[in-house]
């Protein structure tokens, strides 16, 4: 399994004196692990293996949780809470599965919020797109593995 860590670092602007403020560095980083880990477990990965040391603050705003070959998600946090492949219910799982068009609506939405200029915007529906397509990946991991449990019951 593999973890993709996604968050921000934040510099102060003696870094670079043509910014007012503190500016805002999107970072990732994907490593592998053998359990899902808690979300201070994932921090603590964060901010050993991401936070940059001259930065001011840092944010982790979520992971995914991956198979090796990048098809299946175990874990999704959204900056909120973690979600779990095992505690989703089947009726959970569909529901989700049935908003997948939603998705390249939202990202559709994003470009389209880009391209007039309201960025703030673009990201909040890119964060939406992506949180429904992984809670989709979730639910699909979900149903397979509720299956393959009920199917060796018989």
């Amino acid at each position: 399994m593999k973890i993709l860590l996604n968050g921000i670092n934040y510099y102060w602007e003696d870094y670079h004196p043509e910014i007012y403020g503190t500016y805002a560095v999107q970072c990732w980083k994907e490593m592998k692990i053998s359990r899902i880990p808690s979300i201070k477990k994932a921090q603590k990965l964060w901010d050993k293996h991401v936070n940059h040391k001259n930065a001011e603050s840092s944010l982790l705003e979520n992971f995914v949780i991956i198979s090796d070959d990048k098809t299946v998600v175990y874990a999704y946090y959204d900056g909120h809470r973690i979600y779990r492949f095992n505690e989703l219910s089947a009726e959970k799982c569909n529901e989700l599965i049935s908003q997948k068009d939603k998705v390249k609506e939202l990202y559709l939405q994003s470009s389209i919020e880009s391209g007039w200029d309201n960025f703030c915007t673009a990201r909040n529906l890119q964060a939406k797109a992506d949180k429904l397509k992984n809670m989709i990946a979730l639910a699909r991991t979900a149903l397979a593995f509720n299956y393959s449990v009920n199917a060796s019951c018989i």
